[in-house]
């Protein structure tokens, strides 16, 4: 196969964030968790416009003949900033296409995201992983990461915000 990889197109009528929201909504599918997907494709292209986008979507369009510009492969990140190192890259969605895996788009997604991240002198690239993913914590330990042990991940719903905010 042939991949290009490239920034997702926001005035193409809404294509590429419409096969971004596939590939992420298939993501959670694999994951278990479809029900959590709470976003549409309309909040993906406002969430990835403006001065400071939010959200960017590293897109892997397929150019064989027969995919005809399918994207196959999805990379959601964004910048934050960590007060012990400094500008960080969050990877939110790291997705290829099933059938597909195993073929080294995702190697090449996630070097892509490290390039960016170099040039603009990050520190770290954070993401998370399910711990019954074996075959993609074995990827992301031969690519160099390591897993934090000790920490836990906690999240608000929106419920809990809404909760926590009665509180100010």
């Amino acid at each position: 196969m042939e991949w290009i990889l490239r920034d997702a197109h926001l005035d193409d009528g809404g294509a590429d964030v419409a096969a971004a929201h596939t590939l992420v909504r298939d993501l959670a599918r694999f994951e278990k968790a479809e029900a959590e997907v709470e976003t549409r494709a309309e909040e993906f292209a406002r969430h990835a416009s403006g001065t400071a986008p939010v959200l960017r979507m590293l897109l892997a369009e397929n150019r064989s003949p027969e995919a005809k510009g399918r994207i196959d492969g999805l990379a959601c990140y964004g910048w934050q900033h960590s007060t012990w190192k400094g500008r960080i890259l969050y990877l939110d969605d790291l997705m290829v296409r099933e059938g597909l895996r195993g073929q080294g788009l995702g190697t090449r997604l996630l070097a892509e995201l490290a390039r960016r991240a170099r040039t603009q002198g990050v520190r770290q690239m954070r993401w998370q992983v399910l711990d019954w993913n074996t075959s993609a914590r074995a990827l992301y330990r031969n690519l160099g990461a390591r897993e934090d042990a000790g920490w836990v991940r906690c999240h608000l719903s929106a419920e809990g915000i809404e909760r926590l905010a009665r509180m100010a």
